[in-house]
């Protein structure tokens, strides 16, 4: 009989041990590969949920979309908005397989996705090509000339803060920076309504990214929202000149991108429209 049960126990011992250490090495192999994993906006898609399949989809993210060609799926955010209140970040195939357009088409397929979107999270440098088209540079007084904003301008405006984020519990109890122990977190602060501002112990773009994602898999946790209070509102740019003695300017009310203005005296102006200059002289 003990040499029987000594036979058992060493035969549960031995699978455990086995299942420890394939299970082990697949999940270490995982998390290597989500803490190193970097994108870039040309090969990242966001996904929006339509509201009422947000439940079955946090279940098994990966599940959900297995015939999709993808890299990795993160949750970017998590119940902030009523008619989708969830929105993935797919990473897309490193092998190229697929392109973003062709990915936003298949999502765009899937009935429990709203819409599909490419990403401008990630920092990229400006890109400016505009100019002032115009026939000449210098004018009679009482005559008039078309000025005309030509070219393009890309530029980057951060979407979101890189140093922390917010999330809201489903039921009331105390939180701090061990609750949450696969995040590196620096701090949980208590803010509004029963939210928590949880800041990142190193600020960057894929580490708020990552943890979004892994607090925003726990059940008890029932919202994660980036945090935008900080993003820059863009302001309308406008036609300026540096002397309206010299010149009248009016603004086309149909296409802000024309102007016209008109010479009252004889002098020099910069025209100016958000950075972009030319200079007029009147005679």
């Amino acid at each position: 009989m003990k040499k029987f049960l000594g036979l058992v126990l060493t035969g549960i011992l031995l699978f455990c041990t086995i299942f420890s250490v394939v299970g082990c090495g697949e999940e270490t192999e995982t998390s290597a590969k989500n803490e190193e994993l970097v994108w870039t906006n040309e090969n990242s898609v966001y996904a929006y949920v339509k509201a009422g399949y947000e439940d079955d989809i946090l279940k098994d993210i990966e599940g959900a979309f297995r015939s999709l060609p993808f890299q990795e799926v993160y949750v970017a955010e998590k119940n902030t908005n009523e008619w989708t209140p969830l929105s993935l970040l797919f990473i897309l195939d490193e092998r190229g397989t697929i392109t973003q357009k062709e990915f936003i088409a298949l999502l765009e397929r899937d009935e429990r996705i709203n819409h599909a979107t490419s990403v401008r999270d990630i920092p990229f440098e400006t890109v400016d090509t505009r100019y002032i088209e115009r026939e000449k540079d210098t004018i009679s007084v009482g005559e008039t000339l078309q000025l005309t904003l030509m070219g393009y301008m890309d530029y980057y405006v951060q979407p979101f803060d890189f140093k922390g984020f917010f999330i809201k519990p489903a039921t009331e109890k105390q939180y701090n920076v061990q609750s949450f122990p696969d995040v590196a977190l620096k701090s949980v602060t208590e803010t509004n309504d029963g939210w928590l501002y949880l800041e990142l112990e190193e600020e960057g773009y894929f580490n708020v990214v990552k943890a979004c994602d892994k607090v925003a898999r726990l059940s008890e946790i029932e919202k994660v929202e980036k945090d935008k209070r900080k993003v820059v509102s863009v302001i309308p740019p406008i036609w300026q000149v540096s002397d309206e003695t010299i010149v009248k300017i009016e603004i086309n009310s149909e296409n802000y991108a024309i102007a016209e203005i008109k010479g009252l005296k004889s002098g020099k102006v910069t025209v100016d429209y958000a950075g972009v200059k030319c200079e007029i002289t009147v005679q």
